[in-house]
């Protein structure tokens, strides 16, 4: 029999902490499944760790709202995550995640943009959308071949 070549997944979680690790061991369980190399899912992790801290702390600051998520890979090519909210409006590609020069250093980041930049470092293309009253966050990622 063989082996399917692309899965798509989505499953809807609370936007709480009381829900991370669950939200974290099924991102690990797709990238797993994706026959991503060590690496890459170390970096697929804390991509996603970082994206969906935001959401919960973030995007729904007066109530508890819902995180949608979204896997979609092709084995040993690519995976991609999409993180789906309904939250305050944010466009973390247009946040500040970098001094501005070599003498402003650390301090002069803004709040949140060093977990930005991780995202930006850890992944080969990251994408925001607001559609229909949502913030869409594409993470994609290459999956390394296996040596």
């Amino acid at each position: 029999m063989q082996e399917k070549q692309s899965h798509k997944e989505q499953v809807e979680f609370l936007g709480n902490m009381e829900h991370f690790t669950n939200i974290m061991s099924w991102v690990q369980k797709k990238a797993k499944e994706a026959r991503c190399v060590f690496s890459d899912i170390y970096k697929i992790e804390l991509a996603m760790e970082e994206a969906i801290v935001n959401v919960i702390r973030y995007a729904y600051p007066d109530k508890e709202g819902k995180i949608e998520i979204f896997c979609e890979y092709q084995l040993q090519k690519k995976i991609q995550f999409k993180v789906v909210d309904k939250g305050i409006p944010f466009n973390p590609l247009e946040h500040k995640s970098e001094p501005q020069s070599i003498d402003d250093g650390i301090e002069s980041i803004e709040e949140g943009g060093l977990g930005i930049a991780i995202i930006k470092d850890s992944m080969d293309e990251v994408v925001y959308e607001r559609k229909d009253s949502k913030n869409i966050l594409i993470l994609t990622k290459k999956i390394s071949p296996k040596i």
